[in-house]
């Protein structure tokens, strides 16, 4: 009999050490939506997280719950880029609570200067995001590299895709400006190399196709001028000619 109740004590302490760790707060389980880009959302359990940035391209890590409180939790990650798990912090921000409606912060550690925290909303209210067109539907066509440093591009209102030599660069982007002659977009990305998202503002304007000897021109060539903006004070730092072969 002893022997029966002391099989029954180890099996039930056997179910307790495996037995799943729940969030202490519920909350965390909710979809959490970017504020900035409202295709962008979160999804987190206390053994993953799921990070959708776009309709082409999504990020699932398997993770081990750190940290576990009501107003925040910490993950660590196995992460392919890294070298190391990273840690990614979910903060409730409780000062900016409304009713019925939520925000979170996302913190990835270690991080460097190219960091960009993402903020999320959770909320019981649906969600409608109006489909946003460009005023001129040429930007909608492939943009060619015409200097080495230029990249093969793909625009739509929310998503700029980017291919060279192989690597692909997909971000997630908002219209800040939508005009004839150009487009301006502040867009989030992953940045592989420093394993951190980054924000970049950047504009895509239409001009003349000035012929070089190098760079000859046709009566069926479009040039455009991609152009990245400091993200504060919006100055050029760089740019880069691309053509829209009409």
């Amino acid at each position: 009999m002893k022997l029966y109740l002391i099989g029954i004590f180890l099996l039930m302490g056997g179910c307790s050490v495996f037995q799943p760790e729940e969030f202490v707060n519920p909350i965390f389980y909710k979809r959490m939506t970017s504020v900035m880009y409202p295709e962008f959302y979160a999804q987190i359990t206390p053994t993953q997280v799921y990070i959708h940035e776009n309709r082409k391209f999504s990020r699932r890590y398997p993770c081990q719950l750190v940290e576990n409180q009501a107003e925040k939790v910490a993950l660590k990650c196995i992460v392919p880029t890294a070298k190391e798990p990273r840690t990614f912090v979910y903060t409730l921000e409780s000062s900016k609570a409304n009713e019925g409606e939520y925000f979170v912060s996302q913190d990835i550690q270690p991080h460097d200067v190219y960091f960009e925290k993402v903020e999320y909303k959770i909320s019981d209210k649906p969600l409608f995001v109006p489909e946003e067109k460009f005023k001129n539907p040429i930007f909608y066509e492939t943009l060619w590299p015409v200097s080495k440093i230029a990249w093969q591009t793909q625009l739509l209102p929310t998503i700029v895709e980017m291919t060279r030599d192989g690597d692909i660069d997909i971000s997630t982007c908002k219209l800040l400006e939508n005009k004839e002659d150009s487009v301006l977009f502040r867009c989030l990305t992953y940045h592989t190399r420093h394993n951190s998202y980054v924000t970049y503002v950047e504009r895509y304007r239409l001009t003349e196709c000035y012929p070089t000897f190098k760079y000859p021109c046709s009566e069926t060539i479009q040039r455009v001028v991609y152009e990245l903006l400091d993200k504060r004070t919006f100055r050029v730092s760089g740019r880069m000619t691309l053509e829209i072969d009409k």
